[in-house]
């Protein structure tokens, strides 16, 4: 091991932040979506409580992070509308609709009003949304995107442009505090996590300036210790914020909303470092491709994120496996073994149009 293996391959300098992506995928930027896919089903199975506090804090904010990451200021405002309008909206309505019409036929006995439902696919789907409530990241993606073409198209001054992203954050994060009504869409929502939009914009900077202290330290050891320290800190102050609820930042779960986001930010940090370092690990490679698989397909994952862990519930329930840990741990693999094929046929087929492709 290199005495700079702790960084792995350093991050091309870059005159601004708004230079166009390249066209080449970034792996360890894959392996970290596939496992954050593992972290929303770890969240949402329930197997485990031990570890929410922190799982909650990283299973979907990357993805905001990498939306800013991959944001190309240099296409209209008009031509990032119709994409996302495409590659977001086009999929969560087609899929919304079609959950709303598997409920209708399987669940319509349920009690629960019908027209009540059908709105909140159409105009809110965090509340009462049928089979499959994580397709809100979907409209956040959306608002959270639009959000950052808008300021960084409209707005010149850096000043400004941190000013705003505070204001909307804050709005966002009190809004239903305030108000007894939801934000269509999970506007609110999007707002009160736009801050890692933002930063995952500046995120090419951020990296450079940390790849340049990092360099300066010239003991591998030293680096090493830094990053534990550093993780170990961040740990703590996330313990610390956490009330005993579920975490979540518009029901008030933690103590300090700044605080939050900067945990957040931290972890992806330390995050984008810890998988630089493992992309290289060459006994990690079957593990890394799996991860990629996921991370590649995230969306498709996240799609039949519940569809998956109800079929999972239901393959442990029927298996004579005595040991309740065993039984939860069977739960979990096949709720993300039977994902597979559905990733491949969205992925390999004619079907991709459905993303907008």
């Amino acid at each position: 091991m290199s005495s700079a293996s702790i960084t792995a391959a350093p991050a091309a300098p870059v005159s601004a932040a708004s230079a166009a992506p390249a066209s080449k995928r970034i792996e360890y930027l894959d392996i970290i979506r596939g496992v954050c896919i593992l972290f929303v089903a770890y969240f949402h199975s329930g197997v485990s409580l031990n570890f929410a506090q922190y799982v909650s804090s990283i299973c979907v904010h990357p993805f905001f992070f990498m939306a800013g990451y991959f944001h190309n200021t240099r296409r209209s405002v008009g031509d990032i509308f119709h994409k996302k309008i495409r590659t977001l909206m086009l999929p969560y309505y087609v899929f919304g609709l079609f959950y709303f019409l598997v409920w209708l036929a399987m669940f319509h006995s349920s009690g629960r009003d019908v027209v009540h439902t059908l709105q909140a696919v159409l105009y809110m789907p965090t509340v009462d949304f049928p089979v499959e409530p994580g397709l809100y990241f979907l409209p956040m993606m959306f608002w959270g995107t639009m959000l950052l073409t808008i300021t960084e198209k409209y707005i010149k001054n850096e000043p400004l442009k941190f000013a705003i992203m505070c204001v909307v954050s804050w709005v966002g994060c009190v809004w239903t505090r305030y108000f007894n009504f939801r934000l269509p869409l999970s506007l609110d929502c999007a707002m009160a996590v736009y801050p890692y939009f933002y930063l995952g914009f500046r995120a090419r900077k951020i990296l450079a300036f940390c790849d340049g202290i990092i360099e300066k330290i010239k003991h591998r050891w030293m680096r090493f210790a830094l990053y534990f320290v550093v993780t170990g800190i961040n740990y703590f102050l996330v313990r610390i914020n956490f009330l005993p609820n579920v975490p979540n930042i518009l029901n008030g779960s933690w103590c300090i909303i700044l605080l939050t986001h900067f945990n957040t930010s931290v972890i992806m940090l330390l995050w984008v470092y810890t998988f630089r370092f493992i992309d290289g690990v060459g006994f990690l490679s079957g593990i890394n491709k799996a991860l990629k698989f996921v991370g590649e397909n995230s969306i498709t994952f996240m799609l039949f994120g519940h569809v998956g862990l109800k079929i999972g519930r239901t393959v442990a329930a029927m298996l004579p496996i005595p040991n309740l840990f065993a039984v939860k741990c069977v739960y979990y693999v096949v709720s993300i073994v039977v994902l597979i094929p559905v990733a491949l046929l969205f992925s390999k087929t004619k079907l991709k149009i459905i993303f907008g492709k």
